[in-house]
């Protein structure tokens, strides 16, 4: 496949910027900057330019999401902790919504399902 411009915006989300500084026991300490100079390198091996954005805003991170519709052919999106925070505002396990309660698996996630209808 190629691109018209080989234009790639990389998204960051929340609690990013917080590599390298946070318990680098688990997190390791390769900073976000670290990151985005390797992601950038390798992008230039391929023929690609990138362009990086960050925040912990989530409007912030949606409105600079929209924004991009002429200006990159693609969007490489690296949540961060949206995936847990989006699933703490709930008291239920998260589903996909494929999940079938009748299985024990969900085939979908692979999370136990533990009873209950769709979500």
């Amino acid at each position: 496949m190629t691109l018209a411009h080989n234009r790639i915006e990389v998204m960051h989300g929340v609690n990013l910027d917080q590599l390298g500084r946070r318990d680098p026991a688990v997190y390791g300490t390769l900073t976000l900057t670290e990151l985005e100079r390797r992601v950038e390198q390798r992008a230039e091996a391929l023929g690609l330019r990138t362009t990086f954005f960050h925040s912990n805003h989530e409007g912030e991170f949606v409105e600079r999401l929209h924004a991009l519709r002429e200006e990159v052919d693609a969007i490489l999106l690296n949540p961060g902790a949206w995936t847990q925070l989006t699933r703490g505002r709930s008291t239920t396990p998260w589903r996909s919504p494929r999940c079938r309660p009748s299985r024990s698996t969900c085939p979908t996630c692979r999370r136990v399902s533990r009873g209950g209808g769709r979500r």
